[in-house]
């Protein structure tokens, strides 16, 4: 029983080593998934024979690190990196056999001779302390990729869950075990459950991960599918209002023909009577913002366009150079989608206004969009719109914009006003 115990405890060490070099390291990203497995076999059997022909002493704990420096170099190709994981990951495992040995001696009420000879406490101390070190290990993996994996309270909740439940059943388990004054299959049977539990542990944990960042990617690609839809719309619009230009020029072409024809036959009242006229004429929209930038120019004519055209009030202050350091796709997202929030909120109130104040100051762009909406008893910044699984990316997609730029972005609602308020800082 000991020789098996000890062969999986060459395994779960080799599994944790591979574990810990994944987190600290980015070279993984290229290693396929049965090379890792390669690795943890040969790990799993290099830790076996240094423990079988070294056992346990100074010499062992010596080849341990350095097998273990090899894998780490190999896979992250930085010496001092592999040496420090390599020794910070040995010095947990002694340490952790130590606390539990004084651990089992101090709860099971037995003396440090019999939880070190006793088969069944040295099978605990074994279990038990691989266990502990498991949890320490994986706090300090998730503690070190929390950036690359949004992991939430909940997940913390599961480990602290699973490694009491699991602590306290193997405990119960060899306790029983160890009192029992006779010798069946069924204390077999029941170490072989402890170690399940030590290795469902791990795979429990790694199972989750898996589920929340493949989660993570489903919102991603939701979120790329509404910033390209959003740059196609705003591309949409920009398009018909230079349609409509083109238009008006030709027509204003053809109106300046006939008032010259008017002015030359003389007559001149029905030549000012068409100038009249033609000054009452519904025409396009002014394009009047000439800030330097062109995306954003474009945008902000063609909601200022939408705006007038659904009689929303649109007023604007900007002050900002004509190089911004805003890439023009990321002005299209922060902009276009703040204003077709700004829109889609004053649609439903009857004093309609839009105010933006855009300002440069201190390599710095600070941006405030102002509009008139009615607050809603609904969640906070949920979309009003009734196809909600397709619509309320908008927020999520200028949080992201906002976030390449190490930017910051607040929200505020009244009764009858809601606030968007962002800035983006230069890198």
């Amino acid at each position: 029983m000991m020789t098996l115990v000890n062969i999986s405890t060459g395994i779960y060490e080799a599994i944790v080593a591979i574990m810990l070099i994944n987190s600290y390291t980015d070279s993984t990203k290229s290693i396929t998934w049965y090379k890792q497995f390669i690795s943890v076999i040969a790990l799993a059997a290099l830790i076996n024979l240094s423990n079988t022909y070294l056992n346990i002493g100074i010499f062992n704990v010596v080849a341990m690190i350095f097998m273990i420096f090899v894998v780490f170099y190999i896979y992250s190709r930085q010496f001092k990196a592999s040496a420090l994981l390599s020794v910070i990951l040995i010095l947990i495992l002694l340490v952790c056999e130590i606390v539990v040995m004084f651990s089992i001696t101090f709860f099971a009420n037995v003396s440090a001779e019999v939880a070190t000879n006793a088969e069944s406490f040295r099978i605990l101390g074994i279990v038990l302390s691989k266990l502990f070190s498991f949890f320490l290990i994986k706090a300090m993996c998730v503690n070190h990729r929390r950036k690359s994996i949004a992991l939430k309270g909940s997940y913390w909740a599961l480990l602290l869950t699973i490694f009491a439940t699991s602590t306290l059943a193997i405990f119960l388990i060899f306790i029983y075990q160890y009192k029992s004054t006779t010798a069946t299959i069924y204390d077999k049977l029941a170490t072989w459950c402890a170690i399940g539990l030590l290795y469902n542990t791990f795979f429990s944990l790694y199972l989750y991960e898996k589920i929340v960042k493949n989660a993570e990617v489903v919102r991603e690609h939701a979120l790329y599918e509404q910033q390209i839809k959003s740059q196609t719309k705003h591309l949409d619009e920009i398009m018909a209002t230079q349609k409509e230009l083109k238009v008006l020029k030709h027509d204003m072409a053809n109106h300046n023909i006939a008032i010259i024809s008017l002015l030359e036959n003389k007559e001149n009242d029905k030549a000012l009577e068409y100038i009249t006229n033609l000054n009452n004429m519904p025409f396009m929209i002014e394009q009047n913002f000439d800030t330097g930038n062109t995306a954003l120019d474009a945008i902000l004519n063609a909601k200022r366009a939408i705006s007038q055209s659904k009689g929303i009030k649109f007023e604007a202050n900007i002050k900002i150079p004509e190089m911004l350091f805003v890439d023009s796709t990321d002005i299209c997202i922060i902009f276009g989608n703040a204003l077709d929030n700004c829109i889609e909120a004053c649609e439903f109130v009857e004093d309609k206004y839009i105010n933006i104040n855009i300002i440069y100051d201190d390599e710095s762009l600070i941006c405030k969009f102002e509009n008139s909406a009615v607050k809603s008893k609904e969640r906070f910044l949920k979309t009003i719109k009734k196809d909600s699984q397709n619509h309320g990316l908008g927020i999520m997609s200028i949080q992201s914009a906002v976030k390449k730029y190490d930017g910051v972005i607040k929200f505020n609602q009244t009764e009858t006003q809601f606030t968007l308020s962002l800035v983006l800082f230069k890198k």
